[in-house]
């Protein structure tokens, strides 16, 4: 299979480099092996890059959400930003989509423990209080999705159980 490298950065980046690696013994006076790696090394940078771009997301929809009262024109440019970011880089590497799962959930886990930290809360509390896995989809990440603050039963407790207003 050939991929161009203007259709899909990432698979085309994989492909040259298992390539080299296949003719590396037939071409000894090139560095195959070492161009691999570094063809190898631009496709996690590009995997790298849309993680990123979903870590930022998620901090800022997970501050959406449970500081309702702080949101701010510049969360909102972040959260937009990021979802640009992530189609550029999804219209340049198509093959990523298959690891968007992963993606996510590593985003996820490292967006969840930064919100936190950024909205200066106790851990233990937001540990408990705070979904231990990303509760959006893809698709609602991408759309035009805004979370709303957690809806409260009777009891001031959220209705996922976890309570909205955290101390510090």
């Amino acid at each position: 299979m050939f991929t161009r490298q203007e259709d899909d950065f990432h698979a085309w980046c994989l492909e040259q480099a298992q390539t080299l690696r296949r003719i590396a013994s037939k071409v000894p006076s090139l560095d195959c092996r070492g161009i691999a790696e570094e063809l190898e090394g631009m496709a996690r940078s590009e995997q790298r890059t849309v993680q990123s771009f979903l870590e930022l997301l998620l901090i800022h929809l997970l501050k959406w959400r449970y500081e309702p009262n702080r949101r701010s024109g510049s969360w909102r440019v972040s959260i937009q930003n990021a979802r640009s970011g992530i189609r550029d880089e999804l219209a340049d590497s198509p093959s990523l989509r298959v690891k968007l799962p992963l993606l996510i959930e590593r985003g996820y886990e490292r967006a969840r423990r930064s919100a936190g930290v950024e909205m200066e809360l106790d851990e233990r509390e937001w540990e408990k209080r705070s979904p231990q896995s990303c509760p959006w989809d893809f698709d609602q990440l991408m759309s035009d999705f805004w979370p709303g603050p957690a809806a409260l039963n009777h009891d001031g407790r959220a209705r996922n159980g976890r309570r909205t207003r955290m101390k510090k």
